[in-house]
């Protein structure tokens, strides 16, 4: 399934997911407590609000490490919401996956590597390779110039390249602005889902801040901002330890183990920046990037470090935690 406008249009999150009890019944926790024993546990659970959503920040170190998070609130029964969560767009591309994705309330997220890719396929009728993707993806992110990769240039790219291309105007537009304008539009649309899930559906948002998986607390990305600072949701930082040694590969399937989840205290976005910003702004778009980018960048710095004060040591940050 091609993650576009439409898609995201029809995305229809439920405030109860029988998708998500369904999975947690009938799979995690055969696999968890059945076939094998995954203990797990959460630390200063009374930090997790019942009465209002938040958005939870989660260092990523493995693909399902948010899954014995969810199944264990959802057992405690303490009345606590339930969830969305970030995956990402390619995850979508699987019709089977993508049908379990939107029955268990997942919120598609396409990057810019994402929207190439699957413009090239579009066009092109085949799979981009490493090699016209990392001259494309350069072009976007104004790292090269097309007069400097002319002569790298296939036929492929050429005609990807030439393919006529507009959006919400008559004026057709080169291809690196195409991308960058189409990549902010369906983030926009991205956004408007997930306050419909914290306003209108009454469910906890998890994001991974750092935008892709580390063992060690990565760097990371001012996206939380966006939401956070529209919204003015609180953040309840969530520090994850041991998943990755339960979940090994790429089959969601657990091992023995035992899995720390430490939760810190819900932070109000205000409190960290001292104001309330106009809430006109449209969630990352170019103009907020630019109008607010130092309140963004700090907000973000202050939920990774707190996130790094909730992990073992060998999931700490090696370096001071940056935000790119």
């Amino acid at each position: 399934m091609k993650i576009d406008i439409d898609y995201i249009n029809k995305i229809n999150l439920k405030t109860f997911s029988w998708g998500q009890v369904i999975t947690a019944l009938s799979v995690l926790t055969s696999n968890y407590y059945l076939i094998n024993k995954v203990k797990i546990e959460i630390e200063n659970p009374e930090n997790i609000p019942k009465d209002e959503t938040v958005i939870f920040a989660m260092n990523h170190t493995d693909r399902y490490n948010c899954w014995p998070f969810q199944h264990k609130m959802w057992t405690m029964r303490k009345g606590y919401p339930q969830t969305t969560t970030w995956g990402k767009g390619n995850y979508y591309n699987n019709f089977l996956l993508a049908k379990f994705f939107n029955w268990t309330n997942s919120i598609p997220i396409p990057s810019r590597g994402y929207i190439i890719s699957e413009d090239f396929k579009d066009i092109i009728k085949e799979k981009i390779s490493k090699v016209e993707y990392r001259l494309l993806r350069d072009l976007v992110e104004g790292k090269k110039k097309l007069k400097e990769i002319s002569d790298e240039i296939s036929e492929n790219l050429k005609t990807v390249l030439e393919y006529p291309r507009t959006i919400l105007e008559t004026v057709e537009i080169p291809y690196a602005e195409y991308i960058e304008k189409y990549y902010r539009l369906l983030m926009a649309k991205v956004a408007e889902v997930n306050f419909q899930a914290l306003f209108k559906k009454r469910l906890n948002v998890i994001i991974f801040p750092e935008g892709t998986r580390s063992i060690r607390l990565g760097s990371g990305k001012t996206g939380i901002s966006h939401l956070a600072l529209k919204s003015n949701k609180k953040v309840v930082p969530v520090g994850c330890n041991g998943s990755d040694n339960v979940y090994t590969g790429n089959i969601p399937w657990a091992k023995s183990g035992k899995i720390v989840y430490r939760v810190g205290k819900p932070i109000d976005p205000r409190e960290i920046i001292g104001r309330e910003i106009d809430k006109e702004f449209i969630p990352f778009s170019k103009d907020a990037e630019v109008t607010f980018k130092d309140e963004f960048h700090e907000f973000a710095l202050h939920i990774m470090e707190k996130i790094n004060v909730l992990l073992d040591e060998e999931y700490k940050s090696q370096t001071p935690v940056i935000v790119v």
